[in-house]
């Protein structure tokens, strides 16, 4: 890394951590707060400014980057969009519609301003690259821009689960990128770990409450970014960093997690986007574990999904393999999930 990229990181940490120690204040004065209700743990108000600061540390640093942020601009717009509807999602609670709304068009500006699309799927099945085009590749990649910014926000449940996940992911993101000498994406990637650095610190103090929430703005920031570069890095770069079968391994955990929610509550006949508190975490939590112990042991496993991919990519083992594999690892934790939904019996 050179001089240039040093001083991007100097910058995004800089701003994270200045807009993290200023705002708090002001965020409590105008009401930009999470108050705890029926579904929250959490004691007393805390300040909703996380997303704000690290989608304003990752901006502010990347002017900095010696590269052109040409191919990044509708990522950039997309984010925007969506800390702005976050913003609003945490002072007024939006219906599921005005979000599912605002993701739609964060989807399109990537997809059909920024040409990031799915188009090759790898060799899933043994019988070739499975390639789609025309408007079925639209379809998908909407619906899997979509799918990645609602898994992250159902993560946003505990102190440090989504940053610490997110953070996980990009750094996934950042080896594979170096492994190919990719340093376009290694430099943009790379600003997401430090506002995460910057920003986990006050969101997971372990035995003490955290300081800081990220927020809506912060779980669907995040969730566009990772999705981006999980599409961009498998299609679109040069050189890719890594295959489609590589990046459902980072993001496992979350998409996981989405896949059972989605379905268990389908089979209730419940909106699949409504609250509760049928998530793992709080699984976990009504099993009598700590909020430490449930965030480690999510991060420990999101730590061996990515585990898996990065040496699946990097020894090059058959995508079909690799695919069944994480089909078969879905069914443990859907299973994992149904058991533990019996035995605690949460009243959701």
């Amino acid at each position: 890394m050179n001089i240039h990229t040093w001083l991007a990181i100097f910058v995004s940490f800089s701003t994270t951590t200045f807009i993290l120690i200023a705002l708090p204040r002001l965020a409590t004065r105008i009401g930009l707060v999470d108050i705890p209700t029926s579904r929250k743990i959490h004691q007393g108000t805390v300040p909703l400014i996380g997303g704000i600061a690290m989608f304003c540390g990752f901006v502010f640093g990347s002017i900095f980057l010696p590269v052109s942020l040409q191919e990044f601009r509708a990522l950039l717009a997309a984010s925007a969009l969506l800390v702005f509807m976050g913003i609003l999602d945490d002072f007024h609670e939006l219906s599921a519609r005005a979000r599912l709304v605002g993701q739609l068009i964060a989807a399109l500006l990537i997809t059909f301003w920024g040409g990031t699309l799915l188009i090759d799927f790898g060799n899933l099945i043994d019988t070739g690259d499975l390639v789609v085009s025309g408007w079925l590749s639209y379809v998908i990649t909407l619906f899997a821009i979509m799918s990645v910014i609602n898994a992250f926000n159902m993560l946003d449940g505990l102190d440090g689960l989504a940053g610490s996940i997110a953070l996980i992911a990009t750094s996934s993101y950042g080896l594979l990128a170096w492994n190919q000498q990719n340093m376009l994406v290694f430099n943009v990637v790379i600003l997401l770990c430090v506002v995460l650095f910057a920003f986990l610190p006050r969101n997971w103090r372990v035995k003490k409450p955290a300081m800081i929430f990220m927020g809506d703005a912060g779980s669907t920031f995040l969730g566009v970014a990772l999705v981006w570069f999980a599409i961009y890095g498998s299609q679109q770069a040069l050189p890719t960093i890594a295959r489609p079968v590589t990046m459902l391994w980072i993001l496992a955990l979350p998409l996981y997690e989405l896949l059972t929610i989605f379905i268990y509550r389908l089979l209730q006949h419940r909106s699949p986007f409504s609250a509760g508190r049928d998530h793992m975490h709080y699984l976990l939590l009504n099993l009598g574990w700590s909020s430490g112990k449930t965030v480690a042991s999510l991060a420990i496993a999101a730590i061996v999904f990515a585990g898996i991919g990065i040496l699946g990519e990097c020894y090059q083992w058959r995508e079909s393999l690799m695919f069944i594999g994480f089909l078969l690892v879905f069914c443990s934790y859907a299973g994992i999930h149904t058991v533990l939904r019996k035995k605690t019996q949460p009243n959701i």
